[in-house]
This record gives C-alpha cells, sequence and structure tokens, in this order.
C-alpha cells in the first residue's frame, strides 16, 4: 500500500562552534510517498513511522564540545526542544494506494 505522510520537522541548532549563539529554531513541513506491507494498521496509535523517516533526520551540528556555550532559542524551548536538536511529527495520514 503506498501512503503519502505529511511530516513537521522541528530544529534547534546553529552552525560552527558552540561560543554563546543562539541556536536558531526552525519548523517545515515535508511530504513524502512510502510503500507500507498490506495489511498493516498503519492508523493504529502504536504504530512507528521510524523506519520510513530515516532519511528526513535532519543533520545537526557535530562540533559540539560542551553545551554550556549556547542555548536554545525560547520558541524551541517552548517546543520541548534543547540546543543541537531536532522533533519529527507525523501530521497527517492518507493512503493513495
Amino acid at each position: 500500500m503506498k501512503v503519502q505522510l505529511t511530516v513537521q520537522i522541528e530544529v534547534s541548532d546553529h552552525d560552527g562552534y558552540c561560543s554563546g549563539n543562539e541556536c536558531e529554531y526552525t519548523k517545515k513541513s515535508v511530504i513524502k510517498n512510502v510503500d507500507v506491507p498490506d495489511q498493516t494498521d498503519i492508523f493504529s496509535e502504536t504504530f512507528k513511522w521510524d523506519n520510513y523517516l530515516t532519511d528526513l533526520i535532519p543533520k545537526i551540528n557535530e562540533n559540539v564540545d560542551d553545551y554550556y556555550y549556547c542555548y536554545a532559542d525560547p520558541d524551541a524551548t517552548e517546543q520541548g526542544l534543547g540546543q543541537h536538536d531536532y522533533k519529527m511529527t507525523v501530521t497527517n495520514v492518507t493512503v493513495i494506494e
């Protein structure tokens, strides 16, 4: 079965090394079509989309020695994100085939 997912991706990160920088908070929606085995209950609350979303995981700054030198944007904190963090949420699922 082919399924169309709408995924909200939220990121709290910055370029370069931590040196008093604020981690910029960004949010975007992405639409992705995936193939799911037939007879799968995709609308179950226990169904996990993780294996279908690995290519959407954002690259987070890896040049981080110490989190004490930067801070999360207040909007990111409000959404439960810390420094150099991300969150992906499936917001819509539509069976297309």
